[in-house]
């Protein structure tokens, strides 16, 4: 009866709608009854009429309840569920229709399904806000609290199964009203459209609503296995638009992450369902879900969302380690106290913890929390220090079961340091360790941990794997975009401004580690971007170039590997060129200039040079946007496979949206090209992680810098590491100068054994005496360098005092050369003039050794007073030459190509004095006897004067990489000048008939003779006075 006054008492201060439309309310009431009379007393209250207009209508028990002793059993009827407060309270009731409590909460426990719950906000800018509004007690509040309630009521009252409208606060901005309107009956969202618009004419204002209960969400009830695969999915029952799918995570509490497709998830869409597929689920996918459609009608957009949560029976990652690491058993008897420590993350996971060992060991501890937020489980045993090889090596074991019985464990081994074992003494922080173990220590200001090898009792170097913990960070979020956990669009600004905040501080991540975990960040926004904003562009750059930074250079090489990481900077260029690839660039823009990288942008029509880092690029065709990048010692990362070239420029990356025909770069050198090095102009072919010449062009030894390829990569110059190969050079100077020496030789001996027969004017004691003086230097110089022939093979002195003998001995063969050349000279000019030998042997010895000695001093004084690779190479033993005018070289170069000019310029007034009829025995001579003349003084005076050397300039000045001419032109030079003792015997000694007479009658051999022609005569006649 008490339920039936209530009711009439209530309908009769519930009013029509001032829209005409009939207003509803939905009300509960807790009924006291034998079981047996629910149904009648139902159907009174069904037949129960009041006064128009009220009716009531839809009588419907929600929940049955039954006292037993102290507990109490309830029952959510058909089509309903337990509320929000009953799952808080006894979670176990959630997925049951039936539920024991100990104690009854006073409101209703079961909820229609179809009830919903509808939250918002009206924002009115013609009202303001005023701190009273702030209290509830103040009059302002209450009464424009009720205001907008009588506004607000008879509008949304006329929702079929009207509950409640509550204004549950304001909050500045104009004046921002919030309420919340709960239904016990879904409805549409054209009519909760049509509602708010007009409640928005009403108090001139706009709202912004949401549901929920409009949409159904379908779950996994209960805990889920460990990295099983799962499915969420939502249904509407009209055309919706999704908008996202939400995760409230576990371990992230304080956020929100949209659900995207990724490596983890993917979504399956249509109008009114979306399903959610998670593979593998762990911590990162344990939260509350929820999916968000929208509606949008009249102005007023709305937004649908069911929510539901995911429980992930969690296992965890176990770190086990014994404290010591490495038990000292220095008696050889007894036992010594272990403690086995297993490690894991902080979760909210209860975990059954077992342990297995086969040594002595007593109950574990109990859970204890690290200072670094983990929980650790102590486990305190004894080995035995006996050394028993029957006794196997001690372990220990810890399982974690969780609560659907799935488990993971791990096992360590108990090292122990037995008597007379080796170890590494305690050394700092690092403590005892057995020979050939690794011990290892927790990072203490990172993320990872420190291990150092013991071998021999010797420390080895300490290698790290541990990762600044803002890196560490920003990579964790980075993979779990990979994963589908966030939107790209919104985290990656983030992301690139944590990362050049974390990269701007170079002493904080000069490590490897930290380097790798960098570029891992790069590559993993790379992989899971489609497009960039152009604001991110600014911070990719900088945190890019400062990975780049001089003082990370030895954190590019990994301690393990002790050498560079290539495949790491193969992933570096990749990913920023990708990303900036990816960067949606709305128009031209200035270069982004940073301390190792600039780039620049052009929109379209890119025909002309962008100059970066004195790099000139050119694009040949190219219509859509471009983007150059250009990179600083990146060159001194991405080597190439083979150990015969390296990198000699900087590092440029060209992209474009169009094709483009041609590509051309001007790089400046990072070192200069020695003579006869090919250089390669070559792309990054990340297929085989090394550089490739593949369509592409070198501008040649006449445009070093220069680079021309059909397509778009990231290029550079390759330098080669040694000149282009001579095939048997070596054999070929090697012989040709053994044979050189015992010509000279023999020269030598057979001066001593004519030189009182054939000296037997001033002429001829001139010029025995140069022809003694060039064997003599010459002979020296071969030897010399014969013995300077194997460089790696001599110390730096040794190979000093070679160049220096070389480069007087050389010389001062082509002084006496120049001596020999002027006294012919001086013969054919005045040929009545006679000239003293003392004049001649003091000019002669003067210019002959002292000038080539001076040039010597002078030179070595000059570069560095003969410091090695300044004067002289130790690679070769021989002077310098770095380019056209550049080296020491140039010190034997200009005195011996001066000599040489005049030599030649000697012979050819030889040659026109033989062409002249008064020279000539008989005036009226064929012209081939002249010729054979010519050709014979020519043959006679080109070894003795050293004409051939002339050579020399040609192989200085055109380069191997030139082709075939330049190749010939070596060997030339090296069998004429190799072969210059040879040649000077046979053509001053052997074709000398004075010489050979002298040396037949000395030898006691007699010969026959047989006269010469009349130019040869007159040459011998032109010697011998």
């Amino acid at each position: 009866m008490k339920a039936l006054i209530l009711l009439y008492l209530m309908g009769l201060g519930y009013k029509v709608s001032v829209f005409g439309e009939n207003s509803t309310k939905v009300l509960y009431a807790v009924l006291t009854v034998e079981s047996s009379a629910i149904n009648n007393f139902t159907s009174v209250l069904r037949s129960f009429l009041m006064t128009s207009p009220v009716v009531v209508k839809d009588v419907d028990v929600t929940t049955k309840c039954c006292a037993l002793n102290n507990i109490t059993e309830c029952q959510c009827m058909e089509k309903h569920k337990w509320n929000d407060e009953v799952c808080t309270s006894f979670p176990e009731c959630c997925p049951n229709e039936k539920c024991t409590m100990q104690s009854v909460p006073s409101s209703p426990l079961c909820f229609p399904i179809e009830r919903v719950d509808i939250s918002g906000f009206f924002v009115i800018p013609g009202e303001g806000y005023n701190k009273d509004l702030d209290d509830l007690e103040t009059p302002l509040y209450k009464d424009t609290r009720q205001n907008i309630l009588n506004k607000m009521l008879p509008v949304y009252s006329t929702f079929p199964k009207f509950v409640s409208l509550t204004i549950s606060g304001f909050r500045p901005g104009s004046l921002i009203v919030d309420f919340r309107l709960i239904l016990n009956r879904n409805i549409s969202s054209v009519d909760l459209a049509n509602k708010t618009s007009k409640l928005q004419v009403l108090l001139k204002g706009t709202a912004q609503v949401q549901t929920k209960g409009m949409v159904k969400m379908t779950a996994p009830n209960g805990p889920v296995n460990f990295q099983s695969n799962q499915s969420l999915s939502c249904s509407t029952e009209e055309d919706m638009i999704l908008y996202s799918w939400q995760l409230k995570n576990f371990v992230h509490t304080n956020r929100i992450f949209n659900v995207t497709n990724g490596s983890e998830s993917n979504t399956d869409n249509s109008s009114r369902k979306t399903a959610l597929n998670l593979t593998l689920v762990s911590e990162v996918w344990s939260g509350s879900f929820s999916c968000l459609f929208l509606t949008s009608s009249l102005n007023v957009t709305i937004i649908h969302k069911a929510s539901a949560v995911l429980d992930v029976a969690l296992l965890p990652q176990i770190k086990i380690s014994s404290e010591p690491q490495f038990p000292q058993c220095t008696g050889g008897w007894g036992f010594e106290d272990v403690r086995v420590l297993c490690e894991i993350k902080n979760s909210s996971e209860t975990y059954n913890v077992s342990w297995k060992c086969n040594l002595k060991y007593s109950d574990p501890d109990k859970p204890s929390l690290s200072p670094y937020g983990s929980i650790i489980y102590t486990l305190n045993t004894k080995v035995d220090c006996s050394n028993d090889a029957k006794n196997p090596v001690p372990n220990c074991e810890c399982k974690f079961t969780n609560r659907l019985n799935e488990s993971t464990k791990t096992a360590v081994n108990i090292n122990v340091i037995y008597k007379d074992d080796p170890f590494c003494e305690k050394d700092n922080i690092w403590p005892v360790a057995k020979s050939g173990y690794v011990a290892k220590m927790r990072c203490k200001n990172g993320v990872g941990e420190r291990s150092r090898s013991c071998d021999n009792s010797i420390w080895g170097l300490e290698s790290s794997s541990c990762v600044n913990v803002d890196l560490h960070d920003i990579l964790l979020d980075a993979q779990n975009l990979r994963r589908g956990l966030g939107t790209v669009e919104q985290n990656t600004p983030d992301i690139f401004i944590r990362l050049k905040n974390s990269t701007n501080n170079t002493e904080a991540i000069n490590t490897f580690a930290n380097l790798n975990a960098s570029v891992i960040i790069l590559q993993t926004m790379l992989n899971v971007s489609d497009e960039l904003k152009q604001p991110v562009l600014n911070d990719l750059i900088e945190s890019s170039s400062n990975l780049l930074d001089s003082s990370l250079e030895n954190s590019w090489t990994s301690k393990e590997e002790n050498k560079s990481n290539t495949n790491l900077a193969s992933i570096y260029l990749k990913s920023v060129e990708g990303l900036v690839k990816k960067t949606d660039i709305k128009s031209n823009s200035d270069p982004i200039i940073k301390p190792n990288i600039a780039m620049v942008s052009c929109m379209q029509n890119c025909n002309g040079t962008v100059s970066l880092f004195n790099v000139n690029v050119s694009l040949d065709g190219g219509k859509g946007q471009t983007k150059t990048v250009v990179f600083k010692f990146l060159d001194q990362f991405l080597l190439p496979k083979d150990s015969d070239s390296s990198p000699n420029s900087l590092v440029v990356s060209a992209v474009v949206q169009d094709n483009v025909k041609a590509i051309s770069i001007d790089f400046e050198l990072l070192k200069d090209r020695q003579p006869n090095v090919k250089m390669y102009c070559a792309f990054w072919d990340f297929k085989a992680d090394t550089w490739s010449s593949e369509n592409c062009t070198w501008g040649g030894s006449d445009n070093e810098g220069h680079c021309e390829c059909t397509h778009l990569s990231s290029f550079t110059m390759l330098m080669a590491k040694k000149p282009l190969p001579l095939n048997y050079m070596d054999e070929i100077t090697y012989v040709s100068l053994g044979v050189s020496i015992a010509s000279l030789v023999l020269c030598l001996v057979i001066e001593i054994l004519v030189w009182h027969s054939v000296v037997k004017s001033s002429i001829a004691f001139f010029r025995h005496t140069t022809h003694v003086n060039i064997c003599l230097c010459l002979l020296i110089a071969h030897i010399t360098f014969l013995a300077s022939a194997f460089p790696d093979k001599m110390n730096g002195s040794w190979c000093q005092i070679c160049v220096v003998l070389k480069h007087f001995s050389y010389l001062a063969m082509f002084f006496w050369m120049l001596c020999l050349s002027i006294i012919l000279l001086h013969q054919i000019t005045f040929t009545f003039h006679k000239l003293s030998k003392n004049v001649f042997l003091g000019s002669s010895f003067f210019l002959g050794y002292f000038c080539p000695l001076v040039i010597v001093a002078f030179t070595m004084i000059s570069y560095n007073n003969g410091q090695e690779d300044i004067y002289y190479s130790s690679k070769t033993c021989w002077l310098l030459y770095k380019g056209l005018f550049k080296g020491s070289m140039y010190a034997f170069v200009l005195p011996v190509g001066t000599i040489v000019i005049i030599n030649v310029f000697c012979m050819l007034v030889v040659v026109m004095k033989l062409l002249n009829p008064a020279m000539a025995e008989h005036s009226n001579r064929d012209e081939k006897q002249v010729s054979k003349g010519i050709l014979k003084a020519v043959i006679l005076l080109t070894p003795i004067l050293g004409t051939t050397w002339f050579l020399g300039f040609f192989v200085l000045t055109i380069d191997l990489t030139k082709g075939p001419l330049a190749y010939f032109v070596n060997y030339a030079f090296t069998l004429l000048n190799g072969f210059q003792g040879f040649f000077i015997l046979l053509a001053t000694y052997a074709a000398d008939k004075t010489i050979r007479e002298a040396l037949l009658k000395r030898l006691g051999w007699s010969r026959s003779q047989s006269t010469t022609s009349a130019s040869s005569s007159k040459l011998s006649s032109m010697k011998s006075h």
